[in-house]
């Protein structure tokens, strides 16, 4: 019978870095459109992290969730964030992605958010209502309504 053991915490700040700085500022440029914002966000939920790295058992978890509160306030305070360039992980040859990019762009931040989590991160309904500080049954509604809403926007 074997154990199963949960992964052991990084050994400095450096390698936690050089694991997790790409995946996050994916996530983060999915979430805002915009590079310069999400190279932003990722690098003060760091610089979070880094201030309280001797406390924290499990940092990972504390950067997901300090990058998602990073982008929202990004994203609240510009009401709405404008679409950049396509993003490198979805270069797009047909204009089919191109137009689901914009139209995601469109999406208020929780439902976008919400979307990005589930489809790009594989995240259940409870881990997205941790990360986006809502009641669990609030997840559902979110991702059926952006969902509603690009299938309307694509016909």
């Amino acid at each position: 019978m074997t154990e199963s053991t949960a992964p052991s915490p990084p050994t400095s700040i450096d390698s936690f870095y050089a694991d997790e700085y790409d995946g996050q500022l994916r996530r983060a440029y999915l979430m805002l459109g915009d590079r310069g914002a999400a190279h932003d966000a990722v690098h003060d939920a760091f610089a979070a992290v880094l201030a309280r790295w001797d406390v924290l058992d499990a940092p990972g978890p504390y950067l997901n969730r300090c990058v998602l509160n990073a982008c929202r306030d990004r994203a609240n305070a510009d009401a709405r964030t404008t679409v950049g360039p396509v993003p490198e992980l979805t270069v797009a040859t047909s204009s089919l992605r191109i137009e689901l990019w914009e139209l995601l762009d469109e999406l208020p931040f929780r439902q976008r958010a919400a979307l990005v989590l589930r489809y790009y991160e594989g995240r259940t309904e409870r881990e997205i209502a941790e990360l986006l500080d809502v009641r669990p049954g609030t997840v559902g509604p979110l991702i059926t309504r952006g969902l509603r809403r690009l299938r309307r926007s694509l016909r």
